[in-house]
């Protein structure tokens, strides 16, 4: 479409709700432009990573409660991914602080009976990224963290997946349908950068 110059600008918008949640007005995409009803507030943009040719940025800080676990990392944002991937030990850190206790640290963070029926008490994760508004923070609340476990009938876990590179590979994050659901997304490609604005629920 792009090339065949149909659409007004070089862009597409992405705006993901649970089907069961929206009915028939759930997800959509538009090309060409943005579907102002679909989010609030205004939408913030970051550059992609030179020469990337996924949509990646810069990730600068993931917090919990106060506590940062890394600086500037690169995450790609891909709607093809089901949950939040990241390296192993960062992943840990944020689910140990999440559910403060020990999460064995390769594996998934599953949540007792007890933690899940004051899960809506956890702590928010927070997130800032470079490139753009680097003092904005965008954050994900217990209820977009916390999900039915695909692969263990009848428990829950967070979305923080760790994710092991091998040495020739370079660490980063995967923001995947979690975050797409939280936040309306705008993939420029004129201007090769991504936008974030707060989905309406």
């Amino acid at each position: 479409m792009m090339d065949q110059g149909l659409l007004r600008r070089n862009v597409f918008s992405l705006y993901l709700r649970e089907f069961n949640l929206r009915g028939s007005q759930g997800s959509h995409i538009m090309f060409g432009g943005v579907d102002r009803n679909a989010y609030l507030g205004r939408i913030r943009y970051y550059g992609l990573v030179e020469d990337a040719y996924k949509w990646i940025i810069h990730m600068q800080t993931v917090c919990v409660a106060g506590h940062e676990q890394f600086w500037w990392f690169k995450a790609e944002i891909d709607s093809g991914s089901k949950y939040i991937y990241g390296p192993y030990e960062i992943i840990n850190a944020i689910n140990r602080q999440i559910l403060d206790r020990e999460v064995p640290l390769h594996e998934t963070a599953l949540l007792t009976n007890e933690e899940l029926a004051v899960s809506d008490n956890f702590r928010e994760v927070r997130f800032t990224f470079g490139g753009g508004d680097e003092n904005h923070v965008f954050n994900l609340l217990p209820q977009h963290y916390i999900c039915e476990d695909e692969d263990v009938p009848d428990r829950y876990s967070t979305v923080f997946r760790p994710r092991v590179f091998e040495p020739e590979q370079e660490p980063c994050f995967t923001l995947g349908l979690p975050w797409l659901r939280r936040y309306h997304t705008t993939f420029d490609f004129g201007q090769r950068r991504i936008g974030f604005a707060r989905s309406v629920v």
